[in-house]
C-alpha cells in the first residue's frame, strides 16, 4: 500500500477521545495529542528540536508521552538519540540509555523508543518477545516500516497498541485485559 493510501486508511479509523471506551487512551488522548498547555521546557524542546533538526511536534509529543507514560528508564534504540535531551526534560528520575540491543533497563517500569528504519526487526521482535515484563515500547513514524508495525501490533505479547501515525504505541501491562489496537487523532 502507498503511503497516500496508508494515510487515508489511518484517518478514516483513526478517532479522538469521545470515540474510545478505555479510560487509559482517553486520559492519553486528552494529556498528550490535545493538550496544548505550554510545559515549563516548551521552549528548550523547540529550541533542542530545531539544533537537532528534529520536527518539533514529535520532539513535543515524545516529551508528553514519556512524561504521560511516568517510565523510571528510558532507552532509546536506533537512529533516536537525538531526542535523548528531549527526554530527559521529561522527568528528573528518568533514566535516558543509548543502546545498540534490546537489553533495556531490567525490570523496572521502562519505556523504548526505537526507529524501526534503523534499529531493524531482530531487536523489536527480541523486545516483544520477553514474558516477563511490562512495557512501554515508542516507535516512530511507524508506518514509515509498515509490514513490521502490522507484525508488532499483532504480536501476542502486545496488549494495546496505539496508532498516532507520527509515532506508535505498544503497550504490555497487566491492567489491560483483552488485546486491543486503537488508531488516535
Amino acid at each position: 500500500m502507498t503511503k497516500l493510501g496508508s494515510y487515508i486508511k489511518y484517518r478514516w479509523k483513526a478517532k479522538g477521545r469521545h470515540g474510545t471506551h478505555s479510560p487509559f487512551v482517553y486520559a492519553f488522548v486528552e494529556d498528550v495529542l490535545h493538550d496544548k498547555r505550554n510545559f515549563y521546557c516548551s521552549e528548550f524542546i523547540k529550541q533542542e528540536s530545531h539544533a537537532q533538526q528534529l520536527e518539533v511536534s514529535l520532539s513535543l509529543f515524545l516529551f508528553k508521552a514519556v512524561h504521560f507514560l511516568q517510565p523510571e528508564a528510558v532507552t532509546l534504540l536506533g537512529d533516536t538519540g537525538k531526542y535523548s535531551a528531549i527526554i530527559k526534560a521529561a522527568g528528573h528520575k528518568i533514566d535516558v540509555r543509548m543502546g545498540s540491543s534490546a537489553a533495556g533497563p531490567g525490570k523496572s517500569r521502562k519505556a523504548i523508543i526505537i526507529d524501526p528504519a534503523s534499529a531493524g526487526s531482530d531487536i523489536i521482535n527480541q523486545l516483544l518477545s520477553d514474558d516477563n515484563d511490562a512495557f512501554s515500547i515508542i516507535m516512530l513514524n511507524p508506518h514509515r516500516q509498515e509490514s513490521l508495525w502490522q507484525a508488532a501490533i499483532s504480536h501476542t505479547n502486545v496488549l494495546m497498541s496505539l496508532d498516532c501515525w507520527k509515532a506508535g504505541l505498544l503497550l504490555r501491562d497487566g491492567s489491560f485485559k483483552i488485546k486491543q489496537h486503537f488508531y488516535l487523532r
